[in-house]
């Protein structure tokens, strides 16, 4: 019975002292990250970087990188305009049927075309 104990607490200590961990090391990253929006350095980098580490352990941080992400998909919208695909998306058909001309010729199997 003894030891049931004891597993159950180094259990609990066990997650207590990750939560601490995590939020100690997280929490300087997102404080570095605050300052390098005033200081020299790469902030942008360094801002989502803590909120990851923070959002191992934490729901709130989850919903600010969240939040972050989706600011930053609009941001990249407005910059690269909605007529140009993002790097995620799937090519246009427009795309993609110049790529196959364009490996016709290289097809070994292609038909031949007459006057060649």
């Amino acid at each position: 019975m003894f030891k049931r104990w004891t597993i159950a607490l180094l259990d609990i200590s066990y997650r207590w002292a990750r939560r601490i961990v995590v939020l100690v090391i997280g929490t300087t990253v997102l404080l570095i990250g605050l300052v390098m929006t005033v200081a020299p350095g790469p902030a942008i980098v360094v801002i989502p970087l803590g909120l990851a580490i923070l959002a191992i352990e934490f729901e709130f941080a989850r919903r600010w990188l969240k939040r972050l992400r989706e600011a930053g998909d609009s941001i990249a919208r407005q910059v690269f305009g909605s007529s140009q695909a993002a790097p995620h998306e799937a090519p246009s058909s427009d795309d993609a049927g110049n790529a196959a001309a364009a490996n016709v010729d290289n097809d070994p199997q292609a038909p031949h075309r007459q006057g060649h």
